[in-house]
């Protein structure tokens, strides 16, 4: 990084490869996103950029980046569309425990209580596992 940021500095104009590079190290997804057809597309940039693209949860754009550079080929696409399933998990799992945890809070009953806390566990559990795959 310090040598990227050395050599940014020593050129007079600024360089969207530098930057580019700068803000992959740097992890910071929505410039990657903006600078992507300002580089040379290297099958190294192209995985940073669909990496940005999921990171940013814009699973459209990343399909669409992959068809505008003939990359939608099986490894990449099937990535991104593995990647857009586990956010929709996520996201009807974490519905789902917000419904039980305000059911829980209205519920006298102990024995239905005690089933929602069996099914929050269990929905834990799953929101674990689909963390630890990403």
């Amino acid at each position: 990084m310090e040598g990227l940021e050395n050599l940014q500095e020593t050129t007079e104009e600024s360089s969207e490869v530098i930057e580019f590079e700068l803000a992959a190290v740097e992890e910071e997804w929505t410039r990657i996103i903006e600078l992507r057809n300002q580089v040379e597309l290297t099958n190294r940039r192209a995985e940073t950029v669909l990496a940005a693209f999921i990171e940013e949860k814009d699973f459209q754009g990343a399909k669409g980046f992959l068809e505008k550079h003939d990359l939608a080929d099986e490894k990449w696409m099937s990535s991104v569309l593995e990647a857009e399933k586990q956010t929709l998990q996520l996201e009807e799992l974490e519905a789902e425990k917000q419904k039980l945890e305000e059911a829980m809070e209205k519920e006298n009953d102990k024995k239905a209580s005690k089933k929602a806390e069996r099914r929050l566990r269990e929905i834990d559990q799953e929101i674990e596992a689909i963390t630890k795959q990403e």
